[in-house]
Parts: C-alpha cells; sequence; structure tokens
C-alpha cells in the first residue's frame, strides 16, 4: 500500500469515527456475523464487517484508559499502514456492555470507505497488538502464546488472530413491473451477498402512510417492523419519512397499490441497508384503473362435442366472471378467469362441450351399459389455452342449492344440446336470485350445431418413427393417395379424417383410448372406431387386420394426432413395422380403411349411422426404382461433363431421399453417389462429375434406398455425343405438261423431300416462273432444312424449264 493511499484512508476512517458516552445499552439485531449493542457491532477479533457498520470497542481492564489507540491495515498478516488513531473514553458516566457503569474506556468506530483486514495496536507497525473477545472488549494482559492475551512482538500468527474484515454489502432491487394500475400487486425483488439485514425504504413522492399501505397491505407477508417507523429519519435520504423491513437475500417484497390509490404518477423507492453503505433504487409508474371487459366477438361457433374457445379481452384488468347459459337452457356456470404471467390482456377459454354440466367419474352410456363408458368430470370442462392464465374458481348454478329462484337441473343427462348460450361477461361474480349479473361489461352468444362425418382420405410420407411426425411441420412433406392407389412398405401411412364433435374426448397421442380397441370388431369407446382390413385374403385364411397400438412409446408404431381448430384428426402408420394379426404385410395386398361412428356414441342416432361412416380403399406396391433415357438395349448413354444429368422414377413417397451410385471397376475403377429427392411426380434427378471419365468409358448405374438396391444396374457408356444423327434429305421431283380447256401450257412442278422417313410435298402450277410458293405437310421433322432445301430446288428447276 501506497503512502498516499495509506494518508487518505486515514484521514477517510478519522472523519467516520465517532467517539460516544453511552448512557444505556440497546440491544439490537441485524448482525450478520456478530452481536449488536445499540446501532453498533461489538469488537470481535475474526469476524467479517459490512462496510458502514459501527464497531463498538471497551476496555477490558484499566490498563489502556486514555491511551492512544492505532488502527492499522494487515498486509500478509503482518502490521501494515495507519488508518487512524483514536482513544478510548473516560467517563463517570459510561456504561460497558454488560451494563456496569463504571470508569472504563469505551469507543464507536465506523466502518464507511474500508475494505480488507485490520487490527487494533498500541502504537507502530512493530506495537503491541489487542485481540477483541466477542463481547467487544479489548484485553490488555500480555503474553506470548496464548491467543486470549495482547501480543507485544506479534508474529504473522498473532496478527492473523487478532485481525478482523471489513467487506462490502452489495445490493440490487428490481420490480417485476415497469407500471401497473391502482388495485394491482407486484414484487421489488433483491439481490445481495449478505444473507439477513434490514431495509429502510422512502421516496421523495411518498410519505410514510403511503408507504405503510403499499408495502404492510392486508394480506401482505412483508416483514414491516412498524416500531421503526419514522416521521423524520435523521439518517435517510434527504430526511424523508421512511419504513423498515426485515428481509433476506434473493427475497421478493409485496408492492401494493390498491384500489383507492389514485395518484396517477411515477415513483421512486430508494431502499438502504440500515447499517452498512448499500442502497439501491427502484421506479414505477401508476396509472389509475379504468377497466373494461369484453368478448373478442359477439358469437362464437363450434359443434356439439367439440372444444368451445371464448376469448375474454380486458383493459386495466386481470380477473374477469364468465357467465354461460341460463334458465332457459336449463344450465348456467361462473367462470372466474385470471390473467397471469405476461399479463397479454386476454385470457381464452376453453369450453368442453362433451363434458360440462354432468357429474363427476364415469357415466355409462344409457342404451348399452355394456360398451366403454365415457367420464365427466366437475370443474374439469373448462381449461385455459396459456399456462400463464388461470381458472380461478367456478360455481355450477342449480335449483336446490347455489341459487334459489332458478329451474336449473345440477347434472344434466347428455352432453350440451345444441343452441343458443347466453355468455356474460362481469367484474363481479354476484348474480341474483332471479339471474340477473351484477356489474355486466359484455354479452355475447356461444352456438352450438350439430356435429358431423364429413370425410377420409389417405396421404403417404417419407419413412419416420410415426411419433416424431408432426402434420404442423411435416404436412409439406406428404402426397394424397387416391382411393385405391398405392404405397410402398417403407413409406408412411397417413389416415385424415375430417369430423366435428369428437374433440371434446379425442385426445392429442392416445390412440387407444380414442379409437376403442385393435380389432374391427371390438372396442367401440365412445362409439368410434377406425379399422384397416385386408380385402384380398387368400381363401380359408383370416383377413390381415392392423393392430392400431402405441404401445412403443419410444418408437411409436402407429400415432394419433388432433387439429381441432381444422376438424380433423391423422392416424400416423409406421408401414415397415406395423402391428398385424393374422399375418405381415407384403407387396400386392390390398387393403380398406374404415371409420364409422355408430349409435353408442351421444351423438348418433341408428338413423344417422351411414352418413356417419366413411371408407377408402389402398395396396401395397414393391419399392423401386427405374433409371429413365435408356435405349432399345436398356443401356444409357451419356456425356462426360461436370454436370452429367441422371434421372429416373421410384414408387416411394415424394420426398423420399435415394442414393444413385455409378461405379466402373475396370483398368481406371472409380466410384461415385450423389443423394436425389423423390418430386410429387414420383420423378428423381441427379447430377455427376463426369469430367474425369474417357469417352468410351463403361460403368454401370444403381439406384439405393437406406444402402438397399431398388433398381437394377444399368450399364452406362460415356459417349461424346448423345444427339441421333439426321438421315439426308432424299428428294423426288417431276413435270407435268397440261393444258385446261386454253392454249396457253400450265406447267405443274411437284417436289418430295423425304426426311428421316417422312415426306415433305410441294405441289405449284406454275404461271409465271418467277413466282415460287411451298406449302410443306404440317408437323415434319426438320422442317426449317427441308423447306430452305425445297426452296432452292424449286427455283433451280423452275429456272431450268424457263431457259429450256
Amino acid at each position: 500500500m501506497t503512502n498516499t493511499s495509506k494518508k487518505v484512508q486515514a484521514l477517510l476512517f478519522s472523519a467516520l469515527m465517532v467517539l460516544s458516552v453511552f448512557g444505556g445499552v440497546v440491544a439490537f439485531s441485524g448482525s450478520a456475523f456478530g452481536t449488536a449493542v445499540g446501532t453498533a457491532e461489538l469488537a470481535d477479533s475474526g469476524v467479517t464487517y459490512w462496510q458502514g457498520q459501527d464497531i463498538w470497542l471497551e476496555n477490558g481492564t484499566t490498563t489502556a484508559t486514555g491511551n492512544t489507540l492505532q488502527v492499522r491495515t494487515v498486509d500478509d498478516n503482518k502490521v501494515a499502514g495507519l488508518v487512524t488513531e483514536f482513544q478510548l473514553d473516560v467517563s463517570s458516566a459510561t456504561k460497558n456492555v454488560k451494563g456496569d457503569t463504571q470508569s472504563i474506556g469505551t469507543a464507536k468506530i465506523s466502518t464507511s470507505g474500508l475494505e480488507g483486514y485490520y487490527v487494533i495496536t498500541a502504537g507502530g507497525e512493530g506495537s503491541k497488538v489487542y485481540i477483541a473477545n466477542g463481547t467487544g472488549e479489548l484485553l490488555s494482559a500480555t503474553g506470548s502464546t496464548s491467543d486470549q492475551f495482547a501480543f507485544n512482538s506479534p508474529n504473522t500468527t498473532h496478527v492473523g488472530n487478532a485481525k478482523f474484515e471489513v467487506t462490502v454489502q452489495t445490493l440490487s432491487v428490481e420490480l417485476d413491473d415497469d407500471s401497473i394500475d391502482s388495485g394491482s400487486t407486484t414484487t421489488l425483488d433483491i439481490t445481495s451477498n449478505r444473507g439477513e439485514f434490514q431495509i429502510r425504504v422512502s421516496s421523495p413522492e411518498l410519505d410514510e402512510d403511503d408507504l405503510t399501505d403499499i408495502f404492510a397491505a392486508s394480506g401482505s407477508t412483508n416483514d414491516v417492523d412498524n416500531s421503526s417507523k419514522t416521521d423524520e429519519d435523521d439518517d435517510g435520504k434527504n430526511d424523508r419519512e421512511s419504513i423498515l423491513i426485515d428481509v433476506e437475500a434473493g427475497e421478493s417484497v409485496q408492492v401494493e397499490f390498491d384500489g383507492d390509490f389514485d395518484d396517477d404518477g411515477t415513483y421512486t423507492f430508494d431502499i438502504e441497508v440500515v447499517d452498512t453503505d448499500a442502497e439501491a433504487s427502484a421506479t414505477i409508474t401508476v396509472r389509475d384503473a379504468d377497466p373494461t371487459y369484453t368478448f373478442s366477438q359477439s358469437v362464437f361457433s363450434e359443434e356439439r362435442g367439440d372444444i368451445a374457445n371464448i376469448q375474454i379481452d380486458m383493459v386495466d384488468a386481470t380477473t374477469a366472471y364468465v357467465f354461460i347459459g341460463g334458465e332457459d337452457v336449463n344450465y348456467l356456470e361462473m367462470i372466474q378467469v385470471t390473467d397471469g404471467g405476461d399479463k397479454d390482456g386476454k385470457v381464452n377459454l376453453l369450453m368442453n362441450t362433451y363434458n360440462v354440466g354432468r357429474a363427476a367419474g364415469s357415466v355409462t352410456h344409457k342404451e348399452s351399459p355394456d360398451r366403454k363408458s365415457f367420464t365427466a368430470t366437475n370443474g374439469t370442462g373448462y381449461t385455459v389455452d396459456d399456462s400463464d392464465d388461470s381458472i380461478t374458481s367456478s360455481t355450477r348454478y342449480n335449483t336446490s342449492t347455489t341459487t334459489t329462484g332458478l329451474d336449473i337441473d345440477l347434472v344434466l343427462s347428455d352432453p350440451l344440446s345444441t343452441g343458443n348460450y347466453d355468455l356474460r361477461l362481469s367484474s363481479s361474480s354476484t348474480i341474483s336470485a332471479a339471474g340477473v349479473v351484477a356489474d355486466e361489461q359484455d354479452v355475447a352468444t356461444l352456438a352450438l350445431t350439430s356435429r358431423s362425418t364429413n370425410g377420409i382420405s389417405l396421404h403417404r410420407a417419407p419413412e419416420s418413427d410415426a411419433n416424431k411426425f408432426d402434420p404442423d411441420d411435416d404436412w409439406g412433406d406428404t402426397t394424397e393417395i387416391a382411393d385405391g392407389g398405392s404405397l410402398s412398405l417403407e413409406d408412411l401411412l397417413i389416415v385424415k379424417v375430417d369430423v366435428s364433435g369428437v374433440f371434446g374426448h379425442v385426445t392429442n397421442k392416445d390412440l387407444e383410448t380414442v379409437l376403442g380397441g385393435v380389432s374391427a370388431d371390438s372396442g367401440k369407446a365412445h362409439g368410434m372406431n377406425l379399422t384397416i382390413k385386408q380385402t384380398d385374403a387368400v381363401s380359408n385364411q383370416d383377413a390381415i387386420v392392423f393392430a392400431l397400438t402405441t404401445d412403443d412409446a419410444a418408437a411409436a408404431k402407429a400415432q394419433l394426432y388432433t387439429d381441432a381448430d381444422n376438424n380433423t384428426f391423422y392416424v400416423v402408420i409406421d408401414s415397415q413395422d406395423a402391428t398385424t394379426t393374422n399375418g405381415s404385410l407384403a407387396k400386392g395386398q390390398d387393403y380398406k380403411v374404415t371409420f364409422f361412428i355408430d349409435e353408442f356414441n351421444p351423438y348418433v342416432d341408428d338413423d344417422d349411422e351411414d352418413d356417419n361412416k366413411k371408407e377408402i380403399e389402398f395396396n401395397y406396391v414393391k419399392e423401386e426404382a427405374t433409371v429413365s433415357g435408356l435405349d432399345a438395349d436398356d443401356d444409357l448413354r451419356i456425356q462426360p461433363e461436370a454436370a452429367s444429368v441422371i434421372s429416373g422414377t421410384a414408387s416411394v413417397a415424394p420426398g423420399t431421399e435415394l442414393s444413385v451410385r455409378v461405379r466402373n471397376t475396370g483398368d481406371d475403377p472409380f466410384l461415385k453417389t450423389q443423394t436425389a429427392d423423390v418430386a410429387s411426380d414420383g420423378t428423381w434427378t441427379t447430377t455427376f462429375d463426369l469430367s474425369d471419365v474417357d469417352v468410351g468409358t463403361e460403368f454401370s448405374v444403381v439406384v439405393l434406398r437406406s444402402g438397399t438396391e431398388i433398381s437394377d444396374e444399368v450399364d452406362v457408356e460415356a459417349v461424346a455425343d448423345t444427339a441421333t444423327p439426321t438421315a439426308e434429305p432424299k428428294i423426288v421431283t417431276r413435270t407435268i405438261e397440261v393444258i385446261r380447256g386454253t392454249p396457253t401450257p400450265q406447267t405443274i412442278v411437284e417436289v418430295q423431300v423425304e426426311v428421316q422417313e417422312r415426306t415433305v410435298v410441294i405441289e405449284k402450277v406454275i404461271e409465271n416462273v418467277r413466282t415460287v410458293q411451298v406449302t410443306p405437310t404440317p408437323g415434319q421433322p426438320g422442317f426449317g432444312l427441308a423447306i430452305a432445301v425445297v426452296a432452292l430446288l424449286a427455283a433451280a428447276l423452275l429456272a431450268v424449264r424457263r431457259k429450256a
């Protein structure tokens, strides 16, 4: 440490030191490391003090009374530079920490501005050092070995035992919300390296009563020290009124501006640790709330059995009460919703129209007690679609219990009927005996319509585990299979069902419960079933049936995905690993997919079964690929270039990645592989760099999928030009002279040009040898060349004729 640093530190410490005469001792709690007297911590060697704390010192005997003592820094357990000098004050009125009035020396020194290790000495760097015994007393008896004595010639061990530490308390505060409505609550998060301490909270804009209302509101868990609230705080910020709160590091202090707080504005909270120099501040803007509550639309439409999404919008509010139904529909329920977490001003209330209004537990269909039952749990008919939001409470109104004057059944015998259900929105949960909602803010209608089964279609996608396919992300990789169409055994088979009124009990990735079993004729849960059954079984053999099960959770062989917003669900099946009964899948087999909902569903009557049955067929084909552009000998001729193109077709699903391999095992061997994706029309194309392959080289090409060859090996020859030579034109001419009722001779010249085994005929009656007209037969190859030749020939021929 430099002399300058020593002088600065000595001046700082001297300025902050306080010589005190105490008329009494006040017990004080709040030290993290020692015991306090008044607002000071008792001197104790070996402990840590927080910067800004005061240290109380006493003379253990009368030896050091009136003597000048020093506080010095410690460097590597050696006494170092001087910080300050002080004396233990002697007064007959002074009481020691034990409360005895006697002529002993006492002092209170401040640690503000200090950081590091320090020791109390009798003089210079080699003088006696004192040990404080934890009661604030400086022991002055001398010795050479015991740590219970002061040391005349201290070594590093003595200094190490006598020193104490001063460290800086860190403090930061942050409000969870930058702005808040009156009537709302937020939290003040406190971070520090100190475990427990007391803070003083003040504000330039708020007095003690305001601070008490905010930090000590009814129901608050804050540990406010009401006895320490002050009308004037000489130690605080600008003599402000303040309150004291006992806190712990990491604690969140509740900050509440109740509904009576109507002063809009920005407020700053200044936070000071009572006994150290640590301080911080936080600012918040308070708005005088003017809450509004609205439905996002006037009519919400949904099919019976599905989940209605009712959006509630709120401004300057976080809680609302939604009343659904009324006496006219024999159903009335109130749901309290809370916009939590992100406080985005909306809550989407999801109403399961299949469950609401019915009793908890299993409910067996009245027409078929032996069939699988469905469950309807009281209170679970409603959820929210945002995990930050919540349903705080719900009340089912009925004649006998909750509300008098309303003729409403508590438990409905069937799911909600079609019809219009009133929606009423309020800031209050109060409803009168006549069914009038207090403080009604907005109204809307829930229109429940009849459900329907609309269609079924088949699709295929490249091979993957069924539980890894996500229709939201991967639907672009699929292609539709027409009724009676084909797919490969390596493809994913996807059954898409367009149906409404089932999503109240159809759960994503819950195939067995939804479809009710694994065989064609059993387990119709909710009256629903989906079967995939072979239609070309051999004689005296049961048809193969798909067992739709997700028995292997790690790699599901079949999986269900729902899209309730679009009234669609998908059953995705890994054809290669599909579970079947009565045999295994093989190429050439034909299958029929049947989806139906029968009368055991509460929404379907006997007469409606035909309308709720959909069928579609498909077959499995061999996984194979071909190479295009082969000649009559099924060989491929290709020019060796930097981007030589090889293409073909494949029976696998579009999007499937193929490998195309060319190989030569002759004198100059090579092996090259490129990938190709199957396009939507079943074709594939890839390019090879064959610029280093000599013309005349023969090699082979083959197509693979996942390492398995799915095409025949095709012979390839590298050629200079793959174009087919054009045959030389064959020209035939003849001239005929005729006289047609006139003395003037007429001449007909006919020229035939044969190009690539096709004939172009030009015929003209010549009246003037300088006129030439060529009329070709349309659509002939080599048209441009042939016409040019014929025109020249005709002109020459006519010229010769004239000359003759």
